[in-house]
């Protein structure tokens, strides 16, 4: 039977799995940045039941789930304190006012991305070029040559330049775990089938912005072209498998979910 605690710990694994890629082709960098998250929502956690005097609950890890969904949503040159601060914005001001999990109005990670969204859109939305094959440096910060995402291309109506196996296998500019096609849909499939998060609310929203893709296509091209770059591009479908689904936040009824 699901809980709180399983729940959490298969989004973590599921979370965990899309660090594999970015660690295989850019080293350790990854890893790095979502050790040093985790390690400020750790902190952020024991300092808030310090200074409620409660005692801290270790089979909690909805924040870890927090600090992953946010690394996974940066670019891997991003400075090391971009995610930290989202991280520590989304348990001081997102989530633990509200109290424990299972009472926040909103996702705190989705909070701790639009706080670092607008505070640091450069940052944010600034990716290296996966096919220059510049090294990465492990701690410091990178010096590399920026592109904009297929999402920015698509955003000023051109077509992104992009081989359709390199947008399966995330060899393209754009966040650290969102790239990755094929592994996103595995770790969907295993969400659904171990019943922590709800495929209907995945289904429609992707349903959902095929439809308009499809209708309305933002740049001069057949419909399922225009759906292949909207789907694929960006944080879409990312967001709609490990956010959308966020028992918390979600809709309760089969109605709610499909709206």
């Amino acid at each position: 039977e699901a809980s709180v605690s399983s729940m959490m710990r298969d989004t973590l694994i599921a979370l965990a799995f899309l660090l594999i890629l970015p660690v295989v082709r850019y080293g350790v960098r990854p890893l790095v940045m979502a050790g040093m998250t985790l390690l400020v929502c750790a902190l952020c956690e024991i300092a808030w039941s310090l200074l409620q005097s409660r005692s801290i609950n270790a089979s909690d890890c909805s924040s870890m789930v927090t600090g992953l969904v946010i690394v996974l949503l940066m670019p891997l040159n991003a400075p090391m304190w971009l995610p930290c601060a989202a991280a520590a914005f989304a348990i001081l001001v997102a989530k633990k006012p509200f109290g424990s999990t299972g009472h926040t109005p909103f996702n705190p990670a989705a909070a701790g991305v639009a706080f670092a969204t607008l505070l640091w859109p450069q940052q944010m939305f600034a990716y290296f070029n996966p096919s220059a094959h510049e090294a990465l440096p492990a701690f410091a910060d990178c010096n590399v040559g920026t592109v904009p995402s297929p999402a920015a291309v698509l955003k000023n109506g051109l077509k992104p330049d992009i081989l359709p196996m390199d947008m399966l296998w995330g060899v393209f500019a754009g966040p650290v775990g969102t790239t990755g096609i094929l592994v996103v849909c595995a770790c969907g499939l295993y969400l659904f089938l171990k019943r922590t998060g709800n495929w209907e609310i995945t289904a429609c929203c992707l349903l959902g912005a095929a439809l308009m893709a499809a209708l309305w296509p933002r740049i001069a091209c057949i419909p399922l072209t225009s759906v292949k770059y909207e789907l694929m591009s960006g944080s879409l479908l990312f967001c709609a498998v490990f956010m959308l689904t966020d028992p918390v936040t979600s809709p309760r009824t089969w109605l709610g979910r499909v709206i």
